[in-house]
């Protein structure tokens, strides 16, 4: 009963679900991996670019999970399975 509990109140919620320090260090980790930026002061970001890139993952991860919610629904089962995603991710191919 507390996960539905959880679940109204971040659908209530205006605010960003993921901490914005976790979405820092994946833009550094990202960044990190390119070639010519092996060095953290090389490729900056600044604070409102890296409020655009939390709120576009935050915006994507919704949009996903909503797409496999659909797919699981239609495969008839209540809990979204791996297999769900995939499914989504194999429909939306770019």
């Amino acid at each position: 009963m507390a996960a539905l509990a959880e679940i109204r109140m971040l659908q209530a919620s205006v605010g960003l679900i993921i901490p914005k320090a976790a979405v820092s260090r994946l833009v550094q980790e990202i960044t990190r991996s390119l070639p010519g930026h092996k060095n953290a002061k090389s490729f900056m970001c600044t604070g409102p670019a890296l409020a655009a890139i939390h709120e576009a993952l935050e915006a994507y991860g919704v949009k996903l999970f909503e797409r496999s919610n659909l797919a699981a629904i239609h495969g008839k089962h209540v809990t979204l399975m791996t297999k769900d995603v995939q499914v989504v991710f194999k429909i939306h191919e770019e």
